[in-house]
């Protein structure tokens, strides 16, 4: 018997022992309740791809496009067929097999086409990719720019508010007058709005930007910006020949030129015969002569006489939608040089902006410091703290803002010339 109470109080020890195990093991590895989370621009950009319908939209496209390739190809393997006639009359009932031996390129200028427009299919594709990553990056960084306007609105609150307690006081001791303490309250009135402002934007922002990675937004996502870098833009003809050259939707207009040329060869080729073999074994049936052979096998041709005029219409259809896609290319062209050179002068632009408000960042991070130094040794006042701290973050925020407008033209300027190609201009910038 106490064998046996031994043996249980071992069990519910091991029992014990095991339970508090597994307790401790999901303490240590749950999360945290209200922990943040990190999200960097890289893994936004490709949530944001997995998102998008307008790249599943183009990935069903080059499906299409392939399965045509594979019907056009049809034409290259035996066509083979059975027919049953019942009850058996002659030789109508049996297996059949045509095969085209030559069709002057009719074929082949069909399987050409098909294949160029599933080059062009995925070209309009990795546009798509590259237009959901561009879309990512700027509302990326808008929800940084609207959150430093945040911080602003925030210290100029708190400014506000210190200067209102200040009047208040000077003018119960008679020092500024009630139209004066009136201006003050007006001001910090406003200056709540601007704050208010300043929160619906930021959520405004955060919503944009999840809604195009297809997640909730449950405040607890922080935005990790990637380590600085340097633009290095090409010279201008050097950029234009690369976005001329590596510019998705401008290759996608050439490969569906190639097809436009493959099927005017096709459609010359509709006036030409067609050479076919054929075999066939017959089955022999009631009324069937006794000379005709079960097994038969030949060749014969196509030779088209007329058909209404059909072949000339789909020679001028063919003949013009390749011109439409020759002005497409021309018009393509022309924009993307005059997008590309509006977009160096506004990047040079934002680069004299953004090295002017650096410096001016600089100073007033100085005069912050000097403040806090003063503040601390009891030489100024928290209201001139304050102030410091504000007069800070509005240089800082016209600061990031300088930046955002970069980012945002060096974003729309990579997309213009593909994203592959302009990471090559990208330079790390050591810290």
């Amino acid at each position: 018997m106490r064998f046996l109470l031994s043996i249980s109080r071992l069990f519910l020890q091991v029992a014990f022992l095991r339970a508090l195990c597994i307790f401790l093991f999901l303490l240590v590895c749950a999360p945290v309740a209200g922990a943040k989370k990190n999200l960097s621009l890289a893994e936004a950009e490709r949530m944001a791809v997995r998102q998008s319908l307008e790249v599943r939209l183009a990935g069903a496209d080059v499906r299409i496009r392939k399965g045509m390739r594979k019907e056009a190809s049809g034409t290259y393997y035996p066509q083979v067929h059975s027919r049953v006639v019942a009850p058996f009359v002659g030789h109508e009932s049996g297996f059949f097999a045509d095969q085209v031996i030559w069709d002057f390129g009719r074929t082949k200028n069909r399987v050409k086409s098909s294949k160029s427009l599933v080059s062009s299919a995925k070209y309009s594709k990795k546009n798509a990719e590259n237009k959901a990553v561009t879309r990512a990056r700027k509302a990326f960084y808008a929800v940084i720019l609207n959150e430093a306007r945040l911080v602003y609105a925030e210290k100029n609150r708190l400014h506000a508010g210190m200067r209102l307690e200040k009047s208040i006081i000077l003018a119960r001791n008679g020092r500024i007058s009630p139209l004066e303490l009136a201006q003050q309250e007006s001001d910090e009135k406003n200056i709540i709005f601007q704050l208010n402002g300043a929160q619906n934007g930021v959520e405004s922002a955060r919503f944009d930007f999840f809604q195009l990675l297809g997640i909730e937004d449950t405040g607890d996502i922080t935005l990790v910006p990637p380590q600085d870098s340097e633009e290095i833009l090409p010279p201008v003809k050097e950029l234009l020949a690369d976005v001329l050259k590596d510019n998705p939707t401008l290759l996608a207009l050439a490969e569906q030129l190639k097809s436009d040329k493959a099927k005017i060869a096709a459609a010359k080729a509709e006036f030409l015969p067609i050479l076919y073999g054929r075999v066939a074994y017959r089955f022999e049936g009631e009324g069937a002569h006794t000379d005709a052979p079960d097994f038969i096998a030949g060749a014969g041709a196509t030779i088209p006489l007329f058909k209404g005029f059909s072949r000339f219409g789909t020679l001028d259809k063919t003949r013009a939608v390749r011109e439409r896609t020759e002005i497409e290319i021309a018009l393509e062209k022309q924009r993307l040089e005059r997008e590309v050179k509006r977009l160096l002068l506004d990047i040079t632009h934002a680069d004299e902006y953004i090295e002017l408000s650096r410096r001016v960042l600089g100073t007033a991070e100085k005069k912050l410091i000097l403040a806090r130094e003063k503040a601390e040794l009891g030489a100024a006042s928290k209201l001139d703290l304050v102030f410091s701290e504000k007069e800070y973050a509005n240089f800082y925020l016209k600061y990031e803002e300088s930046l955002y407008n970069k980012r945002a033209l060096v974003a729309d300027l990579k997309f213009l010339a593909g994203l592959d190609t302009a990471e090559e201009w990208v330079v790390e910038v050591e810290k």
